[in-house]
């Protein structure tokens, strides 16, 4: 568990398709999973679903950040803070490419 994902191909319960949440317990009898389907930005459900409904989606440094502070709410390991450095310079160059543009 605890891998992100993303709710996919529901037909009962439509709404949670396209919603983002995190892989619990594994229910092998039904083939299903618990996941914490994020909702809104301060609210969750935990629902039932089947894996074939679950796509995987990896996580990114970003997924770590304190979204008060802009902090890792974990410490990064160096590959995450690599990415995200060079995430930041992306940024850079791109906002200084259109600032340039504009003048």
């Amino acid at each position: 568990g605890g891998r992100r994902c993303e709710v996919v191909g529901l037909k009962g319960g439509a709404d949670l398709n396209g919603k983002y949440g995190v892989v619990g317990r594994y229910f092998s009898k039904e083939d299903r999973y618990a996941v914490t389907v994020t909702l809104d930005f301060d609210k969750t459900e935990i629902c039932k679903i089947r894996s074939v409904n679950v796509k995987r989606k990896d996580r990114t440094p970003k997924d770590y950040m304190d979204v008060k502070g802009g902090m890792p709410s974990r410490p990064l390991s160096r590959l995450e803070e690599l990415r995200l450095k060079k995430q930041q310079l992306e940024t850079m160059i791109i906002n200084s490419s259109s600032n340039n543009s504009k003048k």
